[in-house]
């Protein structure tokens, strides 16, 4: 498959495009918020992509969510919180919570090279090699973005 052709240099008529890859629903707001908020507000086109629906987090509150339904919650969440920081784009896959790091690497840059070919971003965010602080979903994250 070859990559999507855009015009180059780039152009003043094409806004920049910046893409977070993420593993969970609330990466992108303690990862890179305000960036995204910052350059949404200057006319960037930007996107989240969580590969997973974050269905394995803690539950500190469970009027707001079950083991059953939190990663509909946690993807509603992501979508307002994209809402909030002017994302245009989000995009949440239905990988297992919890088991990136057990998935077939190909799998998951196949996955994410496809939205990110149809997206066409000229900066992807993401966890550094550390995924922030060692979480096995980040450190995964970090290597299908690289």
């Amino acid at each position: 498959m070859s990559a999507p052709e855009y015009p180059w240099p780039w152009s003043v008529d094409r806004p920049d495009r910046i893409l977070g890859l993420f593993a969970h629903p609330d990466d992108e707001v303690f990862c890179c918020g305000g960036l995204m908020a910052q350059h949404s507000a200057t006319g960037a086109a930007t996107a989240v992509l969580s590969l997973t629906r974050g269905e394995a987090g803690q539950i500190r509150d469970a009027s707001l969510a079950t083991r059953r339904t939190l990663g509909a919650r946690r993807r509603a969440e992501l979508e307002a919180a994209a809402g909030a920081l002017g994302v245009g784009h989000v995009w949440c896959l239905d990988h297992a919570d919890g088991t990136l790091d057990r998935i077939d690497r190909d799998a998951l840059v196949a996955d994410a090279l496809g939205i990110a070919e149809s997206f066409g971003p000229d900066v992807i965010i993401s966890f550094g090699p550390d995924g922030g602080y060692g979480h096995p979903d980040h450190v995964t994250v970090s290597e299908v973005a690289a």
